[in-house]
């Protein structure tokens, strides 16, 4: 059987950015952690792909969409020009924010 992606409710798109609006216990991912979409896996489920500065994978998990957000290269190049004190706060504003 084939997949048409048009069968799915995508939220998303095939390597958008996105950011953890929580925890993932089973991984070393906590809420703030910037992956990429690397796959579709049933709808409203990605795999994604969660890498270092260097490009190393230091995780890849399916999450839902409704744990995710998107986030510009401009916001990600940005949280990675200020201070953890003032990233952990801005992460903050991003995720409730997202909910509203």
């Amino acid at each position: 059987m084939t997949l048409i992606l048009t069968d799915f409710n995508i939220k998303f798109k095939l390597f958008d950015n996105i950011m953890l609006r929580e925890d993932i216990p089973d991984y070393p991912l906590k809420k703030g952690a910037i992956g990429t979409i690397v796959e579709f896996l049933k709808p409203g489920v990605y795999e994604v792909d969660f890498s270092d500065n260097q490009g190393q994978t230091y995780a890849m998990c399916s999450v839902h969409d409704h744990q995710l957000i998107a986030v510009p290269d401009s916001v990600i190049e940005f949280l990675e020009t200020i201070e953890e004190n003032d990233r952990e706060s801005t992460i903050d504003m991003l995720v409730n924010k997202s909910s509203k």
